[in-house]
């Protein structure tokens, strides 16, 4: 139950999608995509156990990928499953901070975004990085070459 402004109590609508086995990461963010954006129910939570927890934080990337100024709250805990141990992963998604416990600690505003390898601005390090070996040495045989001629016509100081 969350509290309103005028102090009555006005209760959640969630929904929980239990990720399984069969069907694709793209269904279950297209279904989480289509409550969320329909304003169908304030929070989803995605829930993934033992092998489905990739899936279930692949399909979370997803949906806050489509839709901007999602929040989120994550937790993990040990459950047992027939005679095994695995980890269950619960995801909770909201567009308002207010449905979701901001203090606890798996919780992430939409603002803290921390930028993505592949999208980091290329550097000349990186520029070298990609080519083939051959080209490489040939590189640093090049920039050699041109360190030696500098330092030969270089004038000497007195």
């Amino acid at each position: 139950m969350v509290k309103a402004k005028g102090g009555a109590k006005t209760a959640i609508k969630s929904t929980e999608l239990d990720v399984s086995g069969e069907g694709t990461v793209r269904a279950c963010a297209d279904k989480a995509l289509k409550m969320l954006q329909e304003g169908q129910v304030d929070k989803v939570t995605l829930v993934g156990v033992g092998l489905q927890v990739n899936k279930a934080v692949a399909a979370v990337e997803l949906v806050k990928k489509k839709i901007a100024g999602v929040h989120q709250c994550t937790t993990y805990a040990p459950v047992q499953t027939k005679n095994t141990k695995a980890t269950q992963i619960r995801i909770d998604l909201a567009m308002e901070s207010a449905v979701l416990d901001v203090k606890a600690p798996g919780y992430q505003s939409p603002e803290s975004k921390t930028p993505s390898p592949r999208k980091r601005k290329a550097t000349k390090s990186d520029a070298q990085a990609t080519l083939p070996m051959k080209k490489k040495v040939a590189h640093a045989f090049n920039e050699a070459s041109r360190r030696q001629e500098r330092t030969k016509n270089a004038v000497p100081s007195a």
